[in-house]
């Protein structure tokens, strides 16, 4: 109902019913069963979309249900007769784009609701003095520390689909909560990003959060955006007495990636980025000095990791001057092609020894590149 009344495309249908749990089962509804939450029914449906479905406790009335909600925006239903139920005034709030609590127990009944005010916020919305004000009272680390790390991962990667997803992880310093999830952007504040001459005086977090919003303007993809927000991690094992200076820090992230992907219960995909960037950041960040031979090997991983897609933006999200890397698409299309498409006998090529056969097939696609990349007299 909130993005309805917002004006933003419907993506999917929340429902409210007394039917019994059988009838919605044998309209191929799905239950999910959720570990802190009422578990709710779930259907993609090829007209309307995803529809998701909580049932009404027999002791409960609509309005009742809908003032146990998170904030008032969120407790606006309308009837099938149509029917506006807003026994919160959460209309008016939509309009203003603004979060307010139902009640004063809102957090305290599930804490995991005050991420999503971070991700509203992200998205444009304003938290209300009161909804700040109960966020910064609550001592809240211990009983997050207790929640599925799932709930807060699905909030995170939600906002990083949003309009300024940066905003999302200043809030979580900015309130100080959600250590106990994500511990490294805590850490990040304390280190610095780099030398002066190359960082100013930028902190490991504010330089993160910069390379975010670049690429924010850059591209909805938010495995993307994971990828910048992340790849510095590696600066993290960097000891006290080598700083400001990271060396190696390329190296030493891909391990803190995948410790934070395994926590946070990342998808292979969202895992695969963020090590990858952190091994390849830097690499990239020299492309123009790189020898073609080592050009085609960044671009083999970086397919291979499935971030080709977005690799110059992230090495232009980390250094504002950096151009999109001259004659990525051209090394991708060399990597990408078939032994036939570069002019190899198979038949040849199955019976040499791997050695060969490797050297063989990087000698033609380095011949392909530089074809494609070669300028063409006037």
């Amino acid at each position: 109902m909130r993005d309805s009344l917002s004006g933003v495309p419907i993506k999917d249908i929340d429902l409210i019913t007394t039917l019994p749990e059988k009838t919605l089962l044998l309209h191929r509804f799905r239950r999910v069963e959720g570990k802190t939450t009422a578990p709710i029914y779930f259907k993609g449906d090829p007209l309307y979309g995803k529809i998701e479905i909580t049932r009404l406790q027999e002791d409960l009335g609509l309005e009742a249900d809908l003032i146990r909600r998170d904030f008032r925006c969120n407790a606006v239903a309308v009837t099938l007769a149509g029917q506006m139920v807003d026994p919160l005034h959460g209309v008016a709030d939509i309009e203003k784009r603004r979060m307010y609590p139902c009640a004063s127990t809102s957090l305290k009944e599930d804490p995991i609701r005050i991420f999503r005010a971070f991700r509203f916020a992200s998205d444009g919305w304003e938290i209300s003095p009161e909804l700040a004000e109960m966020i910064r009272s609550g001592n809240w680390e211990e009983r997050l520390s207790e929640i599925p790390v799932e709930r807060f991962s699905r909030e995170m990667v939600k906002a990083l689909a949003g309009k300024s997803p940066a905003d999302f992880f200043a809030c979580l310093l900015e309130y100080d909560v959600g250590r106990c999830y994500l511990p490294e952007l805590f850490r990040m504040q304390e280190i610095p990003a780099g030398p002066a001459a190359y960082h100013g005086t930028n902190t490991l977090f504010s330089h993160s959060l910069t390379a975010l919003r670049r690429m924010t303007g850059m591209t909805d993809d938010p495995v993307a955006r994971l990828a910048a927000l992340f790849h510095d991690l590696g600066k993290l094992s960097t000891p006290p007495e080598l700083l400001p200076r990271h060396i190696g820090h390329d190296r030493a992230g891909a391990e803190v990636a995948r410790e934070l992907a395994s926590r946070l219960r990342l998808s292979v995909v969202q895992r695969n980025a963020i090590v990858a960037a952190s091994k390849l950041h830097m690499t990239g960040g020299r492309w123009d000095e790189l020898r073609d031979v080592t050009k085609l090997k960044l671009a083999e991983q970086s397919i291979k990791s499935g971030i080709a897609g977005f690799f110059p933006q992230l090495v232009a999200a980390d250094c504002a001057t950096t151009p999109i890397l001259a004659g990525w698409d051209e090394i991708l299309l060399a990597v990408s092609s078939s032994a036939a498409e570069l002019g190899i006998d198979t038949a040849a090529l199955s019976s040499m020894n791997d050695r060969d056969r490797t050297s063989l097939i990087t000698q033609r696609r380095l011949e392909k590149f530089r074809q494609l990349t070669a300028v063409k007299p006037a």
